[in-house]
């Protein structure tokens, strides 16, 4: 499964996968597969998702838009406990959260893209947050076609900013995320 996170990631973004992340498009890689690099490490990700942390997340499909809260409910030195809620228009929690445990190499290898199949470049992506630089992956799938985009800025671990699946040229998932704890930034909800 594909996260996002770096859990499409996420992260969806898998173990770490919210109930409604945008399905990707691509396969997993084989065991034997080669595989580009990972955006970061898995030490990288465990310094960056502290307990506490909050990511705001947009998801749009052909269904329509969705925001969900993920947050690190539980830190420690082989993994987390993340929490995913979804949102009402208020920013109230709508239903019952699912909270799901990862360590810190399965986030990692949420962004393991086979190096056959996919790409990697280094670009600056503007987003809800701000302009960052960072690594905007690309990958195909072999069997349908589909494209799926994954955008991780430099400085923040962890989950895709910006995923996209589109087939047949159509987008037909996004999602973004719109808002961090670890982020003061003027006129976000």
């Amino acid at each position: 499964m594909r996260s996002i996170v770096v859990i499409a990631a996420l992260v969806g973004l898998a173990a770490c996968q919210p109930p409604t992340q945008p399905t990707s498009t691509d396969t997993a890689p084989t065991p034997e597969e080669p595989t580009l690099p990972t955006p970061f490490s898995a030490d990288e990700i465990r310094a960056g998702w502290t307990e506490g942390l909050q990511l705001t997340i947009l998801q749009t499909s052909p269904q329509g838009s969705e925001k969900q809260r993920w947050t690190v409910v539980e830190w420690s030195e082989e993994g987390c406990a993340i929490e995913y809620a979804v949102l009402d228009a208020d920013g109230s929690i709508s239903g019952e959260p699912m909270v799901q445990q990862a360590t810190w190499n399965e986030l990692r290898d949420h962004a393991l893209f086979p190096s056959d199949r996919a790409t990697r470049i280094e670009t600056t992506r503007e987003t809800p947050m701000g302009a960052f630089g960072g690594w905007l992956y690309e990958t195909t799938d072999p069997v349908s076609g589909g494209v799926s985009r994954y955008f991780f800025a430099h400085d923040l671990a962890g989950a895709p900013l910006w995923v996209e699946n589109a087939v047949n040229g159509e987008v037909v998932a996004t999602m973004e995320q719109i808002a961090r704890s670890d982020l003061q930034i003027d006129g976000l909800d």
